[in-house]
């Protein structure tokens, strides 16, 4: 790769997209955590019950949904198309459901209860939040693409394959399990260390709507962060799929034409072109995976 090359990846151009990828991705997690938190409090459990572990990951997940509609809030819903968000929605809210949602709580318990430093859960989960992460996303990311080939043919182009995506889906996993690791700032009573608590602590006397908005604020912290460091580090990484624009689901569609020498016809389908910030590459060629 030639020097130009190189240098066109760290463009002015490139960077003032990551950069507002990243803060709508901050947006995305903070509304994750945000229901993640109103579940926890909904659920009025201990937090050692295996139903405590569910309902929130539940919420996590749910969260990160709702979460897919802010782009298209911010611009009136101009292109907007509920299979194709309908199909990436449920990919990363299971994605969250399945991996880090769902765990989060019990890695906490368990750095506490071993009695670990803030500073080695924080690093414990970051690790472990992130390899969920990207395991549950490629699962998900797998019967999510089935579906899309199975059930609409690939006329909807909603998700790439694991094959053409996993670089990227692991990048996005550094940042994620960053994010889960600064949650961990909220756990004012269970780490006396907790370098984050006078930010983000969270304990008896917090208000509920309060603690809602302090686990928000922490993952979108952690993810801006973590996300910082690829955006100016980064040759490649899951930020880099094309800016947004008017196309983020554009169709082409092909009209059935005839032609006077031959009955034949040719019936036109209808493509979205990938670009949502969570499952885009850029690089990527057009042809299909398995």
């Amino acid at each position: 790769m030639d020097g130009e090359k190189f240098l066109s990846h760290f463009s002015h151009e490139r960077q003032e997209h990551r950069w507002l990828v990243t803060v709508v991705g901050a947006a995305k997690v903070f509304v994750g955590a945000f229901f993640w938190q109103g579940f926890a409090l909904a659920c009025n459990c201990d937090v050692h019950y295996e139903g405590y572990y569910f309902l929130t990951g539940f919420g996590g997940g749910l969260g990160t949904v709702l979460s897919a509609l802010i782009p298209y809030a911010l611009t009136g819903f101009k292109s907007f198309d509920p299979t194709i968000e309908g199909l990436r929605g449920f990919m990363l809210g299971m994605a969250i459901f399945l991996g880090p949602g769902t765990i989060w709580q019990r890695v906490v318990n368990d750095a506490a209860d071993w009695g670990w430093t803030f500073t080695g859960g924080f690093f414990y989960m970051w690790i472990l939040s992130g390899l969920m992460f990207l395991a549950s996303i490629t699962v998900t990311r797998k019967v999510t693409y089935y579906i899309q080939k199975h059930c609409f043919d690939h006329v909807i182009r909603a998700v790439d394959s694991v094959k053409r995506q996993f670089y990227h889906d692991a990048t996005l996993a550094f940042t994620v399990g960053f994010s889960d690791a600064f949650f961990m700032g909220t756990c004012a009573t269970q780490f006396n260390d907790n370098w984050l608590a006078g930010a983000f602590g969270i304990d008896d006397n917090t208000e509920d709507f309060e603690a809602m908005i302090l686990a928000g604020l922490s993952t979108c912290v952690g993810f801006i962060i973590a996300q910082s460091f690829q955006n100016l580090v980064f040759f490649d990484c899951w930020a880099d799929n094309p800016p947004e624009d008017d196309s983020v689901s554009r169709k082409m569609t092909a009209s059935t034409t005839e032609s006077s020498d031959a009955s034949r016809s040719s019936v036109g389908g209808k493509e979205a072109v990938e670009i949502n910030q969570f499952t885009s590459n850029p690089m990527a060629e057009t042809k299909e995976g398995p």
